[in-house]
This record gives structure tokens, C-alpha cells and sequence, in this order.
């Protein structure tokens, strides 16, 4: 009996506290949270708050984006971000906003992703215009370079 005891403070007195932050860094690139109401958004803004502070993460609220269908009285919306308030500015239903890799806007207009798309021929254009290339390295190029960003982009409609 006496030997246990003789360990046990032997153990407590070895014992040490040691406190070691250890934080990684990731990227996030979009998190994107629907809901019906600004009370339901804010609580999920909590717990995702909550979340960032135990797991160290920090939070880029100026690039929050936010789109709703409901008629506001203001252009700007007050948002509770944990402790803090922050201003909002809704993008109007006619501004495109890209979730998931889908630009989407309220009015249902694709008229963002077309005019990407006549970019990226505008872009080869430019770029092309002044090399030195064959008639057959120019379809090559539109055919398996340009044809398929095209549609790629024009997949990706809602």
C-alpha cells in the first residue's frame, strides 16, 4: 500500500500542464447557406461562428455575398455575425452569383454566362489575331480549346 501511494505522488508530481496551439491553415473558398428567413440565417451564422472560434478559423466578412427574393425596404441589410453587426448589401435579382460553380441569379436572365462566353472568344481573337498560324492550327484550337470552355460555361446555367 505504501508503495502505490509512494507512485501516485511520484506521478502528480511529474504531472505537467502543457497548452500547445497548434493551427493549421486551409482554404475555404465558398460556403454557401440557404434559408428561409434572416433569423434562421443568423442562427446558422452562430453555430458556423462558434465552429471558426474552436477550430481556430477566421472568416473574411467582406466577402459575404447575399441574394434574396424577398422585397426590402432598405438596400442594405443588418446581419448579426456573432458578437458583432455587419451591413449587407444584397445583390439585386438582375446580378449573377456563382454557387457551386453555377452562375444563378434571381430574374432566371443568362445573359452574365453569355457574355462570359463571348469573352473567352473575344480573348482568343485578340490573342490570335496577330501570330502566324495555319487554317488547320486555328480549328484545331477552336475545336479543342475554345468549343469545349464555351460549353462548359453554357452547361452551368440555372
Amino acid at each position: 500500500m505504501k508503495l502505490s501511494i509512494a507512485l501516485k505522488v511520484m506521478y502528480n508530481q511529474s504531472k505537467e500542464k502543457l497548452k500547445i496551439n497548434i493551427s493549421s491553415q486551409s482554404y475555404m473558398n465558398n460556403v454557401t447557406w440557404i434559408t428561409k428567413n434572416k433569423a434562421q440565417l443568423e442562427q446558422i451564422l452562430k453555430i458556423a461562428g462558434e465552429f471558426n472560434i474552436m477550430n481556430n478559423i477566421q472568416t473574411n466578412y467582406d466577402k459575404f455575398e447575399m441574394i434574396t427574393n424577398k422585397k426590402l425596404d432598405k438596400d442594405i441589410v443588418e446581419v448579426n455575425f456573432r458578437s458583432s453587426k455587419r451591413m449587407v448589401k444584397p445583390l439585386t435579382s438582375k446580378e449573377s452569383v456563382r454557387i457551386l460553380g453555377v452562375w444563378i441569379n434571381l430574374d432566371l436572365k443568362t445573359n452574365y454566362v453569355f457574355n462570359q462566353c463571348k469573352d473567352i472568344i473575344k480573348r482568343y481573337n485578340k490573342t490570335i489575331s496577330f501570330k502566324q498560324i495555319t487554317d488547320l492550327q486555328m480549328k484545331y484550337i477552336y475545336n479543342h480549346v475554345i468549343i469545349p470552355r464555351v460549353d462548359y460555361k453554357a452547361q452551368l446555367l440555372v
